[in-house]
Order: C-alpha cells, then sequence, then structure tokens
C-alpha cells in the first residue's frame, strides 16, 4: 500500500457528529446573522466550549470544510465554505441585501446547495479578474437562471498538484477566478505571469454540484484533494487538461 492510499483510507468518510453540528450551526448563524460567529456564540449555540470547538475545527479543516486561525485563542474563522470572513470578489445577495462573502467561482456555484436558499430568489455578484467589468448570476433556490451565452469563463491558475490534502480552502480558491470570456482570461493570465487554463461556468458548476448537493444535508461531505482525481474530474465534464498532463511529463523538459 503506498503512503498516499495509507492516508487516504486513515481519513473518515464522513464527519463525527459534533463536526456535523458545528459546521452546520456556522454556516446558518452566518446566513442569518451576516457575519461568523465568534467563540462566545458557538459556545451559547451549540454547549461547545473553546477546547471541544478547537478539535472540531481541525476536523473539519482536514475536510476542507473552513479554515480557522486555530492558534489564535478567539478561533477566529476565515471560511466556512461556501462562505468567507475576507472580502473577496464574489458576494452572496438576497432582495438586495448583502448577506456573505463567497470563496471563489466555485462556491459561487456551490452556495446554491444550503438549505436556507432553497426557494427564493437571490444573486451572486463578482466581476471581471481581468477588467472588474461586473458580473452577476441569478438563482432561484438551487436553479441558475442567469442564461448561458451571460454566463463568464473560469481562468484556472494552478495545477491540482497544489491543491491536495493539507492544502487550506482559501490557498485553493485562490487559482479561480471570474472573466468575461477567454480573452479577457488570456490578459488576465498575462498580467499575473502565469499559464491560465480556461473553463466554462457550466463545467465548474458541474464539478461543484455534488459537493453543493451534500452541503448541511449529509454528514458524509468530506473532501478529499487528490491531483490525479481532480484532473480526471476536470476531464469528466470535457475540459481540456492537456497543459496539466503536459506539467506531469518530467520528460518533456529534457
Amino acid at each position: 500500500m503506498t503512503t498516499h492510499e495509507t492516508q487516504q483510507s486513515a481519513m473518515p468518510s464522513v464527519w463525527s457528529p459534533d463536526a456535523a453540528r458545528l459546521i452546520s450551526f456556522v454556516l446558518q448563524f452566518w446566513f442569518d446573522n451576516r457575519r461568523p460567529p465568534n467563540t462566545a456564540d458557538v459556545y451559547h449555540g451549540t454547549g461547545f466550549d473553546d477546547y471541544t470547538a478547537r478539535r472540531l475545527y481541525r476536523e473539519l479543516q482536514l475536510g476542507f470544510a473552513a479554515v480557522v486561525l486555530d492558534d489564535r485563542l478567539q478561533l477566529n474563522i476565515v471560511k466556512a465554505l461556501p462562505f468567507s470572513a475576507t472580502p473577496t470578489p464574489h458576494k452572496l445577495m438576497v432582495d438586495g441585501h448583502f448577506i456573505a462573502y463567497l470563496g471563489c467561482p466555485g462556491e459561487a456555484f456551490s452556495v446554491s446547495g444550503l438549505p436556507m436558499l432553497d426557494g427564493i430568489q437571490y444573486q451572486v455578484e463578482s466581476y471581471c479578474a481581468c477588467c472588474y467589468q461586473p458580473i452577476r448570476l441569478s438563482y432561484f433556490g438551487p436553479e441558475l437562471q442567469t442564461p448561458a451565452d451571460e454566463l463568464p469563463t473560469v481562468a484556472v491558475v494552478g495545477n491540482p498538484h497544489m491543491w491536495e490534502h493539507g492544502v487550506p480552502a482559501d490557498r485553493v480558491c485562490d487559482d479561480f477566478h471570474f472573466t468575461l470570456d477567454d480573452a479577457h482570461a488570456e490578459r488576465f493570465g498575462q498580467r499575473i505571469g502565469r499559464r491560465q487554463l480556461t473553463m466554462k461556468s457550466e463545467q465548474l458548476a458541474a464539478l461543484s454540484r455534488p459537493i453543493s448537493q451534500r452541503r448541511m444535508r449529509d454528514p458524509a461531505s468530506r473532501v478529499w484533494l487528490d491531483a490525479e482525481m481532480h484532473m480526471n474530474g476536470f476531464a469528466s465534464v470535457g475540459v481540456d487538461i492537456s497543459m496539466w498532463r503536459a506539467a506531469d511529463d518530467l520528460g518533456s523538459a529534457e
């Protein structure tokens, strides 16, 4: 058995009941209050003291559900996916009111699975990473209502090998960016000095759908980030991953 297989087999496939309870509380509290809960909010809402919450947040971080500064006394929440405490280009809006920042374009699609958004109209407001022109996605419940010809493209400026297990969610989110079209994606890549892989919104939405459908509903919602699995996932929805495959071929550099 390889080291990776050993690590993966040791990784629980479901949350502990307390971790599932904590992440559901955090997301509902954040949606209702438009901010993440602090340590006292968690205690009063769940009964988890700071030692217990710290242990559970570490479990959630391993499953790619949260980023928490657990070396700080106050357990500052950076992300509880799909929400971000750090300002990002992506805002969840309900009835014209700001609810929360979202982590990345992937979360702009996976947010649609939150139970609290069932049966309501809402929007994700963002902008093009190249020129800052506005981008808007409209939803009713889980259904994306923005016409296909108005959807942006997504520029991916990282490699799945950089996103494998142990990498925090905010690091992965930083490699995904909305752009108006392929030309804007190309200019964005040139501006930041990185090669970009360009994909359609529909393709990223398809990749995000399984996570979206499980969020807050299924305790088996842990995410395992494996480079090969990730690349196969992108390929399965029609993304051209030849750039990543070429980078994997060490012989091509000789």
